[in-house]
């Protein structure tokens, strides 16, 4: 079936180049659906979006974790149950503890970096070593 363009007309009154849709009418996402699904969509905001789901995915599960304590702290010092400086002190060690996560996944980068580079260069049966590949370049030059 080939695709048809949308029979509504945009409000500069040139006719819409949106792709029509049966279940619409003939109308596009952004003319067919009725005032209350379009009301539905917007009360949802963003918390079904692609790029939402795909961070929660991507996101270690216990940044999650940490989050998820952070939030409901929050929470109980609003509701009274927690004091602030409680939370304060919840906020201080959820930040010690994700600074550690940081350096530690910057520690596992650059060891999987030099383990690639080294296989690289097995590879290629060149020395990993950069200043040794500096040196010989150097030579070649004055050459």
């Amino acid at each position: 079936m080939s695709k048809m363009l949308c029979k509504a007309l945009k409000k500069d009154g040139s006719p819409c180049k949106g792709h029509a849709l049966d279940q619409y009418g003939g109308y596009c996402i952004a003319h067919g659906p009725t005032p209350e699904q379009v009301h539905e969509w917007r009360a949802r905001g963003g918390k079904n979006s692609a790029t939402v789901v795909r961070i929660e995915k991507k996101m270690p599960e216990h940044y999650t974790v940490i989050l998820d304590l952070l939030v409901e702290g929050m929470k109980m010092v609003m509701d009274g149950t927690l004091s602030p400086a409680r939370y304060d002190a919840m906020c201080r060690g959820a930040k010690a503890t994700l600074d550690a996560c940081c350096r530690i996944e910057e520690e596992m980068k650059r060891v999987r970096t030099e383990e690639i580079e080294d296989a690289a260069a097995q590879h290629l049966e060149v020395n990993p070593d950069l200043d040794v590949l500096k040196a010989v370049d150097l030579k070649k030059a004055e050459q």
